[in-house]
């Protein structure tokens, strides 16, 4: 090695050897010797965590000397320095509208998806297959060229149209965020990253060809790189962590980089005899059986899922009152959770354990939004029983649910369907009470009320439509949807029950209610911002719209601080968990079998 020259060091061990230890320890005496550059980067789901573990190994000297980041904000932090900062970045829903552009402007030429609707499923697998290439450094015309023969050679052909297409619409347009960690390892050697200091990264068990090319750009500029891995021998859960350390091993070779292995074997702390075993022979064949006293780990054979989630509620329970737990101490997990959600969320309830559960809420079932795709419906179906009364019935179109009622009654009976009955200045004159010969001074009571419901109900569903059919273009759709929601005045009316609810209590119904109408508006933004003055009637511009709101979730942080964490065993991540209760502990969960469904299968991946 050169004098002056940096090196590549890995620091890899098994669970609770001391790697992420070894780290905050080197972070802590630069901080304590003013030596300052140093960075810790480690996954998204780890960084604040991570950053208030460091913060309080380091203390307060620590934002002085050093930080924790993620390969995200590292980005925004050379991006800053490059530019590119300002660059607005397509959300998951715009680029699902670009997909959809993509796809449509090039399904006549395709070989195996020609014939196939691009509806939101689909899409969102092109999407992801489009992102897993890109994070392999895999370019449309590569594609073009592999040059296969049969099934995956025409879907390659496909793929290489399809993301050609995708990538030409966003050429003058917003940026992509799967190409942001490419950009920034095209500009990260401008950067002042590396250049003194040094750079961590701890937490990941691979790399994709993005992040490794990142990495190798900072070798090459001789920034002083330290880098964790999971160890674990020969068995097989430890595959994947060292065959990214051979993989690191030839970067750094092929960049004439010295590389230096420091394996930590000693383990921090002492774990349950049982629980050593369980991690050492979880995901090995062998046919051993613990031998001594198990105190740590329990099974429970539950009939069904129901049963499972009853036992974890009584078990929760009963750590907290007989053992001292706190709730936020305990957390439940499952491989495949949207099945066990329901059932938590309602036995736990019922059995009073503070949960919160790790999880996005569906967009298209709250009320805000079924209001506009209703309305939409309405317009596009001619004023149909179902849509107008879906309109009506979410709360928010300034009818009461009593009124609805009333509304409601009088329609089904004189069957009452068209914009021209709904709409018209002359007031309804059929009688409430049906067929019947003379009219009571009460039946026309009523129907002056019904009256004067109907025509606060349709005349701005009315005004939209006539907007909207005169709209030749998706921008002057967006403003006749807008001009709409404004006429309902439906931002108030969502300020009036997030309050609401706040007030009731409900304060995560209240939270989701806050997003929405964010969420709303930024969903016309995408519409407007890419599809701009397209052609495009009613009718199309409903479809996208539905299809673009398809793609976007709500969710919530936790209301209290102490409460059960429940989710999925791939989006739980927490460091103070002291007892887990794992549901559906089966064979075909642990590990759990991947479905086949994708554009890509494992084979065709090969």
């Amino acid at each position: 090695m050169k004098i002056g020259e940096k090196m590549l060091t890995l620091v890899i061990g098994r669970a609770r050897s001391g790697k992420t230890t070894y780290i905050m320890d080197a972070i802590k005496r630069s901080v304590e010797n003013k030596h300052g550059g140093n960075i810790l980067l480690v996954p998204e789901q780890y960084s604040h965590a991570t950053a208030r573990t460091l913060s309080r190994y380091c203390g307060d000297s620590l934002s002085l000397y050093g930080e924790v980041l993620t390969f995200s904000l590292l980005a925004d932090r050379v991006f800053a320095e490059t530019g590119g900062l300002s660059d607005t970045l397509l959300d998951e829903g715009g680029r699902l509208l670009v997909m959809s552009l993509a796809f449509s402007s090039v399904q006549s030429e395709l070989r195996v998806y020609g014939n196939v609707a691009a509806k939101t499923e689909f899409l969102s697998g092109l999407l992801k297959a489009s992102d897993e290439l890109k994070s392999c450094c895999i370019t449309p015309e590569e594609l073009a060229e592999r040059g296969a023969e049969g099934t995956l050679g025409d879907k390659l052909h496909d793929l290489a149209l399809i993301c050609g297409a995708f990538d030409a619409i966003l050429e003058n347009n917003m940026q992509d965020p799967s190409t942001r960690l490419k950009r920034l390892a095209d500009r990260i050697g401008e950067s002042s990253i590396g250049n003194g200091g040094h750079i961590y990264i701890d937490g990941f068990t691979d790399f994709t060809a993005q992040e490794l090319k990142i990495i190798g750009e900072l070798l090459n500029k001789n920034a002083e790189l330290t880098i964790t891995l999971p160890a674990g021998g020969d068995e097989d859960a430890f595959a994947v962590a060292e065959n990214t350390r051979r993989r690191l091993l030839r970067l750094a070779g092929g960049l004439g980089k010295d590389c230096r292995t420091i394996e930590l074997k000693t383990r921090l702390g002492v774990a349950e005899p049982e629980l050593e075993f369980l991690e050492a022979k979880l995901f090995t064949t062998e046919n051993v059986v613990f031998e001594g006293d198990n105190q740590a780990v329990t099974l429970i054979a539950a009939e069904t899922p129901v049963s499972e989630c009853e036992i974890a509620a009584a078990e929760l329970i009963r750590l907290v009152r007989d053992e001292g737990y706190r709730w936020r101490e305990l957390a439940v997990v499952a491989r495949g959770f949207d099945s066990y959600e329901p059932i938590i969320d309602n036995i736990f309830s019922r059995y009073g354990v503070p949960v919160f559960l790790n999880r996005k809420s569906d967009i298209l079932q709250k009320p805000v939004l079924s209001l506009i795709t209703s309305a939409m419906d309405a317009v596009s179906l001619g004023w149909d029983y179902e849509s107008m009364f879906k309109y009506l019935k979410t709360g928010l179109a300034g009818v009461s649910p009593e009124e609805c009622d009333l509304l409601e009654n009088y329609v089904l009976k004189w069957n009452i369907r068209g914009i021209k009955l709904w709409s018209r200045e002359e007031p309804w004159t059929f009688n409430p009470r049906g067929y019947v010969s003379e009219s009571t001074e009460e039946d026309e009571t009523i129907l002056r009320e019904l009256n004067r419901i109907r025509k606060a109900a349709a005349m701005p569903l009315r005004r939209y439509h006539e907007k909207s059919r005169s709209s030749g273009t998706a921008a002057a759709q967006v403003r006749a949807l807008y001009s709409f929601m404004e006429d309902i005045g439906l931002a108030e009316r969502l300020a009036e029950k997030t309050e609401q609810f706040r007030s009731m209590g409900r304060v995560k119904t209240a939270e989701e209610y806050s997003q929405l109408w964010d969420i709303l508006i930024k969903v016309m933004e995408q519409c407007d911002a890419i599809l701009g003055d397209l052609p495009m009637d009613p009718d199309e511009f409903m479809r996208l719209f539905k299809l673009v709101l398809s793609s976007y979730d709500v969710a919530t942080i936790p209301v209290s601080l102490d409460a059960v964490m429940a989710g999925d065993m791939t989006r739980m991540r927490s460091g103070n968990i002291k007892c887990l209760i794992v549901l559906g502990a089966a064979d075909d969960a642990l590990p759990m079998i991947a479905d086949g469904r994708g554009i890509l299968t494992d084979s065709e991946r090969e």
